[in-house]
């Protein structure tokens, strides 16, 4: 019966955090924009089938979504999902992003139409959520406006 002896690398608590704290947090803006798009694809199934559960499943994970929200998140879901015309419009409302996330990992398709109304509904709710908490109320009054405008003049 031999002891065996081995060793262990053993990171500097005094170093700054590298490449590892960045990964981090791209995966998890990753993980959360992924999970948005699910989101987006359970709002499309309710409507499809008129089943409103789908829907109830959504908001009920809102609080939880509303603390992974940040700018590179919400940037990368609107250029995946806003063809080209209509991205700018919603881009002003979101801060500048100071990393992106890898579009061959999020599997990132250019949106050839509009969202469904609904989709288009929650993505707003989601930017205007982001801005209350930034405590952006000027821009947040203005993008509740915008949403409003579209929501009326699609009826």
């Amino acid at each position: 019966m031999g002891v065996t002896e081995t060793d262990v690398e053993m990171k500097n608590a005094d170093s700054p955090p590298g490449l590892e704290a960045g990964d981090s947090k791209r995966d998890a803006d990753l993980q959360s924009l992924l999970e948005i798009r699910e989101h987006a694809r359970q709002i499309e199934k309710a409507v499809a089938n008129k089943e409103n559960r789908f829907i109830l499943r959504v908001l009920r994970c809102l609080p939880n979504t509303r603390r992974k929200l940040n700018g590179v998140v919400l940037r990368s879901l609107i250029s995946q999902i806003y063809p080209v015309s209509e991205r700018e419009a919603l881009l002003t409302f979101v801060e500048e992003a100071s990393g992106e996330i890898d579009s061959t990992q999020a599997r990132a398709r250019s949106a050839a139409k509009s969202p469904v109304p609904e989709v288009d509904t929650y993505v707003n709710l989601l930017i205007l959520v982001r801005l209350i908490d930034t405590n952006k109320l000027q821009e947040a009054e203005r993008c509740s406006q915008a949403l409003m405008n579209k929501i009326t003049s699609q009826e």
